[in-house]
């Protein structure tokens, strides 16, 4: 959690990969939106209608991948 997180709240056709897009330029990096948000539907790409989420800071991107591949292995 960071002081420069975007917190929204969902409309009727949210999704968690064009949400990516608009905040991160890429709609692959959508499961870091879908991480920071553990309350919302695990197996959905589609947030709840009118709930709030917390979009990770985009100053933040690169830690969160970097962290991704160290865990991965890649």
């Amino acid at each position: 959690v960071s002081s420069l997180d975007i917190y929204i709240f969902t409309s009727q056709g949210d999704r968690y990969d064009s949400l990516s897009l608009t905040f991160y330029k890429d709609p692959s990096l959508w499961w870091i939106i879908k991480n920071a948000n553990p309350n919302q539907p695990f197996d959905s790409l589609y947030p709840n209608v009118g709930s709030q989420i917390r979009i990770p800071a985009v100053s933040n991107k690169d830690n969160i991948l970097s962290s991704y591949k160290i865990l991965n292995g890649i």
